[in-house]
Formats: C-alpha cells, sequence, structure tokens
C-alpha cells in the first residue's frame, strides 16, 4: 500500500516536505551571500590591477627619464589611461566608498597631468640643448675664420717685415679660448643632474666669457682706428652677443630643470599618496567582505537551528504517536525476541567459524603462497634496484654541484668582462678628449709655423697631419664607443642568461635531492616489505591448517538455519499484525484479533496487547514501502 495512504505516512511526509523547504532556504541563502562576495573579490582583484597598472606607469616613467624615449613615455600614459579604466569600474563594487574613488581618480589625473607636463619641460630642454649646440658651432666657425684671417695677417706682416699688431694677435688666443670656454659650457649643461651644481658650474663658466667680453671689447678699442676690416669688429660684438645670449639661456635651462624636479618630486608624492589609499580601500573592502562573510555564516546557523528545533519538534510528535503503541506491545515479543537472540547467537559463533575457515580458502592459499614467493623476489629486485637508483642519485648531485659552480665562474668572467668593457668606454672618452685637445695644439702649432714663415713650413705640415689624426682618432673614437657600449648590451644579457641557468640548475638539484631522499625511502619500504611477506608467507601456511577444522562447522550451521527459520515464522505472524494496526495490510489479512492465537502458536509466549502489531510495521517496512 502506497505510503501516503497511512496516517504515519502522512507524518513523514509532512516532516520531509517541512524539511526540503528548510534545506532550499538554507541554500538559497547561502547561494546569495557567496555571489555577493565572489563580487566584492572580483572588485579588489579589478583594485590590484590597477595597481599593477600604476606600477607599469612608474617603470615606464623611470625608463623615459635617462634616454627620453617616445615609446616609453607614451607606455606610461597607456598604462595610467589603463589604471583609470579601472577605478572607472570599482563603483560597481558596494565594499569601495564613492569618496576614495574619487580621489583616486583625481590623482591619476593629476599624475597624468604631471607626467604630460614633465614631458613638455624635457622637451624644451632638448630643444634648448640643441639650441645652444648650433650656437658654439656656429661661434667656433667664426672663431676659426677668425683665426685663418690673424694668421693671413700675420704671414703678411712677416713677409713684409712689419710687426704685426699685438692686439690682433690676442683676439686670435681669445678666440680660442672663447670658444673652449663655451664648449666647457655646453658640457656642463648636458652632463649635470644636480641643478645647484649646474648653477655653479654655468656662472663660474660665464663669469669667464663676461671676462673673455670685456677684453674683446679693450681690443676693439685698440684695433678702432688700426684695422679696417669689420670682420673682427663684428666677431667682437658676436663674443657679446653669444655671451648675453648664454646668460639668458642658462638662466631658461635652470628654470627648466627646476621644474623638472618639482614635476619629479610631484609625482613621487602622487605615487605614495595612490599607494596609500590603496592599501586603505583594501583593508577597508576585505573588512566588509569578512562582515558579509560573518552575516552569511550567522543566517546560515540561524536558518540551520531553526530547521533543528523544527525536526526535533516533529521528531518528538511523531515519536510520541509511534513509541506509545510500540511501549505497550514490547513485552509479547521479549519472548520470542529471546529465542530468537538465542538461535542468533548460535549461528553468529558458527557463521564466525565458518567465515575464518572457508573451504575454498584451502584451494586459494597454496595459490597464495606462491605468489607471496614472487612478491618476495620482486620485492629483493626493487631493493637492489633502489639502491643503484640512488647511487646514481648522488652522482647527478656531483654533476650538479660542479655545474653549478662552472657556471657561476663563467658569470663572475661575464661580469669582469662588462667591467672591462666600461672602464674601455672612460678611457676612449679620455682619448676623446686629448683627441680635442690635440686638434686644439695642431691649431696652435700651425700658427706658430706661419708665424715663422718659411722656416716652419715642415712644422705646419706636421701640425695638419696633427690635425688629420686627431679628426680620425676621434671617429674611430666614436666608433669604438659605439662597438663596446653594443658589447656590454650583449654581456649584461648574457649574465642575465647565465643567472637565470643558475636558477633552473639550483631548482634541478632541489628536485634531484627530493627525488633521491624518495628513492633512500623506497629501498627502506622495500627491505620492510620484503621482511613482511616472509612473515605472510608462515602465516598462510598455519591458516591452510585450520581450512580443514571449517568443514566440520558447515553441518551445524545448517541445523541452527533451519531453527533460525521455525523462528522467523512466528515473528512473520507479529509483523502482519503490527501492520494492522498502523492500517496496513502486509502479506495476510490478519486482524488485532488473531494476535492471541498468534501468541498461543509461538512457543512458551505469553498474552499481549494488540498494540504491538505496530513494531511489526517498524521490521517490515522495507517489505511494505513500494520500490
Amino acid at each position: 500500500m502506497k505510503l501516503y495512504r497511512t496516517k504515519l505516512g502522512s507524518r513523514f511526509m509532512s516532516m520531509g516536505i517541512i524539511t526540503l523547504a528548510a534545506i532550499i532556504f538554507l541554500f538559497f541563502l547561502s547561494y546569495i551571500g557567496f555571489k555577493n562576495i565572489t563580487k566584492n573579490i572580483r572588485g579588489i582583484s579589478t583594485l590590484n590591477a590597477m595597481n599593477q597598472n600604476l606600477s607599469e606607469a612608474i617603470i615606464s616613467e623611470k625608463k623615459f627619464l635617462p634616454d627620453y624615449q617616445g615609446s616609453s613615455f607614451k607606455s606610461a600614459v597607456n598604462s595610467i589611461h589603463y589604471a583609470i579604466s579601472d577605478i572607472d569600474a570599482l563603483p560597481a563594487y558596494s565594499i569601495f566608498e564613492s569618496a576614495d574613488i574619487e580621489t583616486l581618480r583625481y590623482m591619476l589625473k593629476t599624475y597624468e597631468i604631471s607626467l604630460s607636463k614633465l614631458s613638455v619641460v624635457i622637451r624644451a630642454l632638448q630643444a634648448k640643448d640643441k639650441e645652444i649646440s648650433d650656437k658654439i658651432n656656429q661661434f667656433g666657425l667664426r672663431s676659426i675664420q677668425i683665426a685663418d684671417l690673424v694668421n693671413k695677417y700675420e704671414s703678411q706682416c712677416q713677409l713684409e717685415r712689419q710687426t704685426p699688431n699685438i692686439h690682433l694677435l690676442r683676439l686670435r688666443d681669445l678666440s680660442r679660448d672663447s670658444v673652449i670656454a663655451m664648449t666647457r659650457l655646453f658640457l656642463v649643461l648636458k652632463n649635470q643632474q644636480n641643478i645647484e651644481s649646474l648653477k655653479h658650474e654655468a656662472e663660474y663658466v660665464l663669469t669667464v666669457l663676461k671676462n673673455y667680453g670685456y677684453s674683446a671689447s679693450l681690443i676693439r678699442d685698440y684695433i678702432e682706428y688700426e684695422v679696417r676690416d669689420e670682420a673682427f669688429f663684428d666677431y667682437i660684438r658676436l663674443i657679446d652677443a653669444d655671451y648675453h645670449y648664454l646668460n639668458t639661456a642658462v638662466a631658461e635651462i635652470s628654470e627648466l630643470w627646476k621644474i623638472n624636479q618639482d614635476c619629479l618630486a610631484q609625482s613621487d608624492a602622487i605615487r605614495k599618496q595612490v599607494l596609500n589609499n590603496k592599501e586603505k580601500m583594501s583593508a577597508n573592502a576585505n573588512l566588509r567582505i569578512d562582515t558579509i562573510s560573518r552575516r552569511v555564516i550567522q543566517g546560515n546557523v540561524s536558518v540551520f537551528l531553526f530547521m533543528l528545533i523544527i525536526l526535533t519538534m516533529g521528531l518528538l510528535f511523531v515519536g510520541k504517536s509511534v513509541v506509545s503503541p510500540i511501549v505497550r506491545i514490547i513485552e509479547p515479543l521479549n519472548m520470542g525476541a529471546d529465542q530468537v537472540a538465542s538461535a542468533s547467537e548460535n549461528m553468529s559463533q558458527t557463521s564466525q567459524s565458518l567465515a575464518e575457515s572457508a573451504s575454498q580458502q584451502s584451494a586459494s592459499l597454496s595459490e597464495t603462497s606462491v605468489a607471496l614467493n614472487q612478491i618476495f623476489n620482486i620485492s629483493l629486485k626493487n631493493t637492489e634496484i633502489s639502491e643503484k637508483a640512488n647511487c646514481l642519485m648522488e652522482q647527478v648531485k656531483d654533476i650538479l654541484v660542479h655545474a653549478r659552480h662552472v657556471i657561476n665562474e663563467l658569470s663572475k668572467s661575464v661580469t669582469e668582462i662588462s667591467d672591462s668593457g666600461i672602464q674601455t668606454q672612460k678611457i676612449i672618452h679620455i682619448i676623446d678628449g686629448i683627441t680635442f685637445q690635440t686638434r686644439l695644439l695642431s691649431l696652435n702649432a700651425a700658427i706658430e709655423a706661419a708665424r715663422v714663415g718659411d722656416q716652419g713650413a715642415g712644422f705646419a705640415v706636421v701640425a695638419d697631419e696633427m690635425r688629420r689624426l686627431s679628426t680620425h682618432t676621434a671617429e674611430a673614437a666614436r666608433n669604438s664607443t659605439e662597438l663596446i657600449a653594443d658589447s656590454v648590451k650583449k654581456t649584461d644579457r648574457v649574465l642575465k642568461n647565465l643567472t637565470e641557468t643558475n636558477k633552473v640548475f639550483s631548482d634541478m638539484n632541489e628536485q634531484i635531492h627530493k627525488a633521491g631522499s624518495m628513492v633512500y625511502e623506497i629501498r627502506g619500504m622495500s627491505q620492510e616489505q620484503s621482511a613482511e611477506i616472509g612473515k605472510i608467507n608462515s602465516s598462510v601456511q598455519e591458516i591452510d591448517s585450520l581450512t580443514r577444522h571449517n568443514s566440520a562447522c558447515s553441518q551445524e550451521s545448517a541445523s541452527i538455519a533451519q531453527q533460525m527459520n521455525a523462528q522467523a515464522v512466528y515473528m512473520r505472524q507479529f509483523v502482519e499484525d503490527l501492520a494492522a494496526v498502523a492500517g496496513l495490510r502486509a502479506g495476510g489479512k490478519t486482524s488485532p484479533k488473531n494476535v492471541p492465537a498468534v501468541q498461543s502458536r509461538l512457543p512458551d509466549s505469553k498474552p499481549s496487547d494488540p498494540d504491538a502489531a505496530l513494531v511489526a510495521y517498524m521490521l517490515e517496512n522495507r517489505m511494505i514501502l513500494p520500490n
């Protein structure tokens, strides 16, 4: 009969429906809570992505500052845009405060503006450097022209046996010194990184140029009525004009450097504020996620406790309905239960004997003994192989240690090569400076040779050859500098690869050490396995002697099983009567009125209450429930 047609079945079904509803409600609460937590975790991932993009922008900025490459600046701006895009996605997550998000967005916008301003300042510095370089080159060409004019004038005076104007000769020397001073000023502006040092060096060189300009004005006063070539006077005016130009340019460059330093300081401050704000937002977000998690857990616990209370009350109600009749019918079942228990005890003892010494064990034990012998031999072979493997692992460890030592020595050699390349670059820079001095000396030598006249013609040829040689030397020095710089870069890449290779060998050494430990453990376990298999083999022989004893127990077990079968028939009648109490019809049409008759058929039984039939329902439940 169907379960829902019974009173007891309807009660159980009601309890099941209530339990299922509570479980569904608990699952729904858990799903909503964990979905919210997952969403908030994605918000933290977005915040971390913003931080990663900001870090990439900082790295690109650091790459941009030394060599002013446009690709690095573009990469930094793109990374900032990506970081701002990540910030724009943060309002979708409730764990972040809108004020913190707006603060982050404002800081990144300010950082972008500061970076753009820094780029403009750097471009202005580059343009100013180029402008100064062009000015100095033009001044150098004019100085060479003036030197050539003075040299021709001096040569003509020597041919005419006249004394040359000492002021024109002084102007020639002044042109050379002015070129050197301007070149020094350009190098100071190009190479200085500290604003205070730049101002100090530039002021010193400008003071020297100012003195040269004053000397040039004095020369102009002396030669004003003696020399009619306007080129000399134009050159003197050029010295004064270039001094004023360089003075203004130095002031502009100093101001640009100050702006550059201010931009860098502002960028550093903004980055620190962004990182601090990000850490604050992450801490607040984690705190809110923990709060949400606690709320979800508290809600689940509350629902679970409510469900537990409902189930407890339902079970108490159903138990009261079921247990009350059962209590009244326990006594009539005790006698039959005692007989069944006695027979079950005998059956249990006999079955235990049969389980330990089944007749089929006799045939399988001999096969087991043979298999154990084979396993014992295999274990011995495994032990030998594991010992050989352990020796091989030790050899591999020694090889790896030697390889790592060789790589370390190679890394040191590559580092020394890189240092030698850098030292060679410095030497070539010194050679370049010496070449410049050589060109100046050759120029002076040519002037002196021209002053001597025909007697210094050979010396002039030598001076000209020295000038050409210094030019070739400077060109060779530049080529050598480029080749050595390329060699240093390649050496750095080789050093990086060697470092990674050394790390790989370290990881291999660690893994091989672990493998060696495992092989050593396998060897010990194989030895223990061989010993245990020997013990098992001896135990199998003892078990074989016990299998013969099991055959005698089988007949006794059969007779006890017949007694149990007879008791089962009597118990079946009681089960049918108990099912009738619950309103079911199981097996036959036994009614509560037949209970005394059944009890009379049970040996040594006492009269029982008709409600005892309810126990049969509990015992026979699996025979009544539908499949």
